[in-house]
């Protein structure tokens, strides 16, 4: 994933986090919709205070963090 790539779903992440606070179905349909829309579908976001993902895919389609208590992982599906 390219920098600018990343800092999208950094800062997408981060904007629905503060919009919807621990209201997850809500923050996966804003994000899922703002990055469908700025890279084409397919995108897939997993999210939680005590969840950990295992993802066997191209590297330069995924990205993992912390944001504030919330491990956040985003990936594309081509």
């Amino acid at each position: 994933m390219d920098e600018k790539m990343q800092m999208d779903v950094i800062s997408t992440v981060v904007a629905a986090l503060h919009m919807y606070g621990n209201e997850y179905t809500q923050m996966k349909k804003f994000i899922e919709s703002k990055l469908n829309k700025l890279y084409l579908p397919t995108w897939h976001y997993i999210t939680g205070y005590d969840v950990d993902s295992s993802l066997l895919m191209p590297v330069q389609y995924l990205i993992s963090f912390k944001c504030e208590e919330n491990n956040v992982t985003v990936f594309k599906t081509i």
